[in-house]
């Protein structure tokens, strides 16, 4: 089974993100899928999963030094889940700044498809093959 990457994206707070989150993680009690909270200002999932071992869930910090707030680039971000360990599917519960960075890069650039067929991540653009919230 290909490794899957569901990004939790919204680029508004209190809309229910860290929610869907926390109900997706009860509904795959009994599976090895990787909880993330990329939440760089709340860590709300991170406190809401206490239920879950640990590693079956963690932190991701995507935002660049140096400006604040930071901006996200393309390969940070691809980095940053390259590094991610788990074996079939994950959830990354982002936090609303972090949403709409990450709505704004360009994930059909050709120069990073490798990358992100590897990652099993498929870009919101292409609408037919994304699961929404």
């Amino acid at each position: 089974m290909a490794r899957k990457i569901n990004l939790i994206l919204q680029g508004k707070g209190g809309t229910g993100k860290s929610l869907f989150t926390y109900l997706r993680a009860l509904s795959e009690m009994g599976s090895s899928s990787l909880f993330v909270d990329a939440d760089g200002f709340a860590r709300t999932s991170n406190n809401q999963l206490i239920f879950l071992p640990e590693k079956r869930k963690t932190t991701l910090s995507i935002q660049t030094t140096g400006q604040s707030p930071g901006k996200i680039d393309l390969a940070t971000f691809i980095q940053s889940l390259n590094m991610l360990s788990f074996e079939n599917e994950s959830f990354i519960d982002f936090g609303s700044l972090e949403s709409r960075q990450i709505l704004e890069l360009d994930l059909q650039n050709p120069e990073f498809a490798p990358d992100c067929d590897a990652l099993g991540l498929i870009s919101p653009l292409s609408y037919n093959s994304r699961r929404w919230w």
